[in-house]
This record gives structure tokens, C-alpha cells and sequence, in this order.
């Protein structure tokens, strides 16, 4: 991922994104990002959780549990309640403190 200050993308930026492009596997269009530093948060920490996403694709094992979910990590996987609720189908227990399946 190349950061970046602005929305522009200037020659320094440009730079590193063909610096970067000449080592990330192939394919490199779906291992390679420019993103305005703004951006990072929603469009690279977020999805890392989102099986259908650039790079959550890429992290997400593969997961099934009877009654849907297909490409879901499970529930028990979340050890933070932020996350956890994210996942939409799981739910946040606080006398346990951990995540469950809603």
C-alpha cells in the first residue's frame, strides 16, 4: 500500500508505486494500492474483514458454517468487540468477553 498526503498523486508517489509494483506478487493490480492516507482507515483496515474485498480476499481463509456464511471468518475469531459486531452475524459477550455467533 502507498500512502499518500494528498488526493493527487504526485511524482514521489507515483514513484514508490512503481518501486512497490516490481515486487508484489502477480496478480499485481489486486496487491497494490495508492491510497490518500485519509482513505487508509475504511479502504484498507475495514476491509480486511470483508471476504470480498481486495485484500480481505487475500486474508480470509475460507470458512463455511452450516446455515450460510460462506467466506466468513468464524465468530470466535474476533477477540475485540468492535470487530466482532462488524461481522454482522456475531454478537459480543460481556460476561465472557468474547465473540459468538448471534
Amino acid at each position: 500500500v502507498v500512502l499518500r498526503r494528498f488526493d493527487t498523486r504526485s511524482e514521489v508517489d507515483l514513484k514508490a508505486e512503481a518501486v512497490l509494483s516490481g515486487i508484489v506478487s502477480e496478480p499485481r493490480a489486486d496487491h497494490l494500492a495508492n491510497i490518500p492516507l485519509d482513505d487508509f482507515s475504511n479502504k484498507v483496515l475495514v476491509e480486511l474483514c470483508n471476504p470480498n474485498s481486495k485484500f480481505g480476499k487475500v486474508i480470509l481463509p475460507k470458512t463455511t458454517r452450516i446455515g450460510g456464511l460462506d467466506g466468513r471468518l468464524p465468530c470466535g475469531s474476533f477477540t475485540e468487540e468492535r470487530a466482532c459486531y462488524l461481522m454482522g452475524a456475531c454478537s459480543w459477550n460481556e460476561t465472557l468477553l468474547e465473540c459468538e455467533w448471534s
